[in-house]
């Protein structure tokens, strides 16, 4: 599997592309096979690929410097203007029609597919995936729906991340989900987290270690306050401290956030076996959590029953006149 590098700025014009290109052109020359990748890209004027597809012209630039035929794949999504509320949707090199901004907003969401199939594509091929992000993480407009910068960045690390759950899908009851998702489906997941709460991932050396993350407790408006958090961890790298960092990281996010109840939901055994222990409601115990409710034989994995409980943690101070969390 490729491994990537992301270039991100404080604004647009800054010039992550020249850097992204003279990332391509260095990594060339000590030997990697290299690709440039910009997710979605927004300019008048395209290149036309030997294919006769359409892509943006920084990544021609990128691809250039890094020794190779430029190709479509390398900027899935490319947004022509055609006045100042509309442009032509190109995906992966071919025009797909044209759309009032409110109206590809609405429809960014179901792009995942394309993008990551180019991505996997590219990640086949070569070494090394320089991408480079849009604008500023910080910018507004791109933050909800954000698929080009931190949004792609977690949607790069999916696979990592999917290679880390797989294991507790296949061997073990502590999730009772009975398939391991496809990297599509996965990364998909990643993005709605993102639209709302933190997904944090824990990387050391580069390689990555486990992630966490937060999503609705329920979906009603009084229940905004709280979330319901979930941990993983490599299966070959537990007790070693990861989980605790990761949880303690994903509760600092929520309080930043406005959150007030992280709520874990959690598999339990009546006796522990091969594929379930109680080391979960023991962990959670040691974060400041207490059990509020246990629910008896609702589950079932491996022809067997298992029980599933609720704990909770209040990490915020509750006010007759509370302020909605931020979210997003």
């Amino acid at each position: 599997m490729a491994k990537s590098i992301m270039i991100q700025g404080t604004m647009s014009n800054v010039g992550k592309s020249a850097l992204a290109a003279g990332l391509c052109r260095v990594l060339k020359q000590d030997g990697y096979k290299v690709a440039p990748f910009k997710s979605q890209n927004m300019a008048l004027n395209s290149f036309i690929t030997k294919e006769g597809l359409e892509m943006g012209r920084a990544q021609v630039m990128q691809a250039e410097a890094a020794g190779i035929e430029p190709e479509a794949i390398m900027n899935p999504i490319l947004l022509k203007p055609t006045n100042d509320t509309g442009s032509q949707v190109i995906i992966n090199g071919k025009p797909i029609g044209v759309m009032a901004a409110r109206e590809y907003y609405r429809h960014k969401k179901e792009y995942i597919p394309a993008i990551m199939d180019a991505y996997h594509e590219l990640e086949k091929k070569y070494d090394i995936i320089v991408i480079e992000g849009a604008g500023s993480p910080a910018e507004i407009n791109l933050k909800k729906d954000d698929i080009v910068n931190m949004g792609m960045a977690k949607l790069a690390d999916a696979p990592v991340l999917l290679e880390i759950y797989a294991p507790y899908v296949e061997r073990t009851a502590i999730t009772f989900e009975y398939e391991v998702p496809s990297v599509d489906e996965f990364a998909s997941r990643i993005h709605n987290t993102l639209q709302k709460y933190p997904y944090l991932v824990a990387e050391k050396g580069g390689r990555i270690l486990g992630y966490a993350y937060a999503g609705p407790f329920h979906d009603r408006p009084a229940y905004d306050w709280s979330v319901e958090t979930s941990i993983y961890v490599d299966t070959f790298l537990k007790h070693m401290g990861i989980g605790r960092k990761l949880h303690d990281a994903l509760e600092q996010a929520l309080q930043e956030q406005g959150i007030l109840n992280m709520n874990a939901c959690i598999a339990y055994p009546s006796t522990e076996d091969e594929y379930l222990n109680k080391n979960s409601v023991e962990f959670h115990t040691h974060m400041g959590y207490r059990l509020v409710g246990e629910f008896y034989k609702c589950g079932y994995k491996f022809h067997r029953w298992y029980n599933m409980v609720w704990m909770e943690k209040l990490i915020g101070e509750h006010l007759t006149d509370q302020n909605p969390p931020k979210f997003g």
